[in-house]
């Protein structure tokens, strides 16, 4: 009771969270948020599962001998609370010392500095801290600190007139007043304080108001020890002082049995509530499976007082059904026929037009050829046509420079009759070479216009020859349904057009196929 009154002040002081009176009141994981920030505990990243609480996987990672109690949430029992505050303060204290700690320490009263001394005096060498451990520990710190020490906490602000003169009223025997003061000591210290749940505050004020008490009873003593001094000590005694002793554990270790033992029994209490809610839904669910085992019991009843008329008729309504299903089986049957017929037919559609298609691209490659060669040709008739005006030009003007000359020499024959024959003679032998030269080059002009003619005429029935083929094309894509005829203008999107619809009859004919084979 003493060591928990203790762990009380200490985490009051802390003033992480709100004032308890009890550890079992205190909410540890709230605590141990606020305290880890102070500590500067960094666990090992990816070591343990994300199913562990920060408290337990501090637990498991500094103090991994010790396993704490959990509850049916994965949380530490209340019954481990003691020890696991223990264990904070021996971190902050001993591990991993902290100045913020230090503080709190220091500022705790003496008597429980007392304790945390003798406590951290059997945990210093490298002592596995378990349960068992921890708890003798705690139990040993009765008989390692002085034994009149304890008188200061426990004395409560209740105490009788009469148990402060039992306390005055000591013998000149040693082992009888050690006994006497003891025992007074561990009944003030009585669980009645937590079973009522009372203050921390009001003990350490108690004990504060009582010091002049003490101090009275530390002189006492003092003259007893006097006294002791002048009295040997006797085997009675020595044995009287170490039954004392042992009797003193024993009682300390039978306060934190019976503090765990009435932990024990709230979680029986809480134990047993499960289980009396658990009963009733299994009796909730009894009663259901009852009617459901009920309802299956009377839908075999009626299964089994089925009358020979209805197992006619359901033989007779399956018969029918199955007729009904041989009749549209049959269908089936036909329609793959005439699906099959179908497909034979489009193939042979597919492989005409796969044909067609050939033909009028050799044909359209054959007209393009022709055409480029049209062309060509004409292009070099063209030329040539400009050449024979550029001749014509000139001439043209070598003609009008003769006949220039010409008008000027009939002027002067015209002056006499004489000269007219002579003249006229010369300008006839002088005609006669021009219009000779006229006569060739309008021949030649002829000949020339006559070969353009013909190529006109050629280009015209090509270009008859070409626009039948796009018509005959534009019917083909018509009739497949690959284009209208009015979009399809040029040349090259009515190939195009044709080479996606080669693609689509290959595709539909593979799918086709398939679909024949899977029927067969």
């Amino acid at each position: 009771m003493i060591i928990r009154i203790k762990y009380i002040l200490k985490v009051n002081k802390c003033n992480f969270i709100e004032y308890i009176s009890s550890l079992e009141e205190s909410d540890i994981e709230a605590f141990y948020a606020i305290y880890v920030q102070y500590a500067k505990f960094e666990p090992t990243p990816g070591q343990y599962s994300s199913s562990l609480g920060p408290l337990q996987i501090f637990l498991k990672d500094i103090y991994a001998d010790f396993s704490p109690i959990l509850d049916c949430e994965g949380r530490v029992t209340a019954s481990d609370y003691v020890y696991v505050y223990t264990l904070l303060m021996h971190y902050t204290c001993v591990q991993n010392p902290s100045k913020y700690f230090h503080n709190i320490c220091e500022n705790l009263p003496e008597i429980v500095q007392q304790y945390i001394a003798a406590f951290f005096e059997q945990t210093v060498d490298g002592l596995q801290l378990t349960r068992d451990c921890l708890r003798q520990a705690i139990l040993n710190i009765y008989s390692n600190t002085d034994e009149y020490s304890f008188l200061v906490p426990v004395i409560a602000k209740n105490s009788t007139p009469d148990r402060l003169n039992m306390h005055r009223s000591v013998s000149c025997s040693s082992s009888i007043t050690t006994t006497s003061v003891s025992n007074d000591g561990i009944n003030c210290s009585s669980p009645s304080l937590t079973d009522n749940n009372k203050n921390v505050s009001i003990i350490v004020s108690a004990a504060v108001e009582n010091t002049k008490t003490v101090s009275q009873q530390r002189e006492r003593i003092s003259a007893i020890s006097e006294i002791q001094i002048c009295a040997p000590p006797t085997p009675k005694t020595e044995l009287l002082e170490l039954r004392t002793r042992e009797l003193l554990g024993l009682r300390a270790q039978l306060e934190t049995e019976r503090y765990e033992k009435t932990v024990l029994e709230e979680q029986i209490l809480e134990n047993e509530s499960l289980i009396n809610a658990l009963s009733k839904e299994n009796i909730v669910k009894k009663k259901q499976l009852s009617v459901l085992k009920a309802t299956l019991e009377n839908e075999c009843e009626d299964e089994h007082n089925f009358e020979p008329k209805e197992f006619e008729k359901m033989k007779r309504r399956l018969i029918n059904e199955l007729s009904n299903k041989e009749a549209m089986l049959s269908e089936r049957n036909e329609q793959l026929q005439e699906l099959r017929a179908e497909h034979s037919k489009l193939d042979e559609k597919f492989k005409m037009s796969e044909k067609h298609v050939l033909v009028c691209m050799d044909r359209i490659n054959e007209l393009e050829q022709r055409l480029n060669n049209l062309m060509e040709l004409l292009s070099e008739k063209c030329k040539e046509i400009e050449y024979l005006k550029q001749d014509k030009v000139e001439l043209q003007q070598c003609l009008q420079e003769v006949r220039s000359e010409l008008q000027n020499g009939r002027e002067v024959l015209n002056a006499s009759s004489d000269l007219l024959n002579t003249s006229l003679l010369q300008s006839s032998m002088n005609t006669t070479p021009e219009n000779l030269a006229t006569s060739v080059i309008d021949k030649q002009l002829r000949e020339k216009e006559m070969e353009n003619d013909q190529l006109r005429s050629a280009l015209e029935f090509n270009s008859q020859q070409k626009e039948n083929i796009e018509k005959q094309l534009q019917q083909l894509l018509f009739k497949f349904q690959l284009a209208n005829p009015e979009n399809s203008s040029s040349q090259l999107k009515m190939l195009q057009i044709i080479g996606q619809g080669m693609e689509q009859l290959t595709v539909s004919k593979g799918v086709e196929q398939q679909r024949v084979n899977e029927l067969q």
